[in-house]
Formats: structure tokens, sequence, C-alpha cells
């Protein structure tokens, strides 16, 4: 596939601590079985995503009320509340790092 005048080619990967293996590209067959496994992270950010899906969608008019409050210098900002707010997310997080 070209794009901007380039061709798009595989990368190429070396195994092992030595890697005196051939490059070849990702995703090649090296013979046997291949497994993938994903750390704890990658799990909850998964999981993550699936809420975020699952949860209220985007209410385009208020984003756009609050942009022309930005605009025109009407939009106030309540520091009491984003402080309770953001402390309130970080007991969360650690919360589920327990």
């Amino acid at each position: 596939m070209k794009v901007n005048g380039f061709t798009d080619l595989p990368r190429l990967e070396r195994s092992g601590p030595g890697k005196s293996e051939p490059a070849r590209p990702q995703g090649a067959a090296r013979g046997g079985s291949d497994s993938v496994s994903l750390s704890d992270l990658a799990g909850r950010l998964q999981s993550l995503e699936a809420e975020m899906a699952a949860g209220a969608p985007m209410d385009a008019g208020k984003v756009e009320e609050i942009k022309q409050a930005i605009r025109e210098g009407r939009f106030k900002v309540n520091p009491e509340v984003v402080a309770e707010r953001l402390i309130q997310s970080m007991k969360e997080l650690l919360a589920g790092k327990a």
C-alpha cells in the first residue's frame, strides 16, 4: 500500500537475546503455535473501554453550550467542586489498586 509516495512495508523483528535469527515480518510463522497473553493493566484497560462504551452518550448540545459560554467569558469554574471531584476520583483509583 502506498502512502504519500512510500510503500508500507511490514516491520521486521528479531527474536531472542542475541537476535541471531534472521529478521522476518511481524506475524510471520515461527513453527509451532503462537500465544498471546495480556498484562493485568491491559485487561483493566479493556474493562474501562467496555464501561465507557456502555455509558451514557455525550450530550452534544450541552458541550456546545459550554463551548459558547467559554467563548463569551460566562463559564465559571468552582474550584471547590473541582478539588472535591479530583479527590474522589483519586480515592476510587487507589481503591481499585488495593
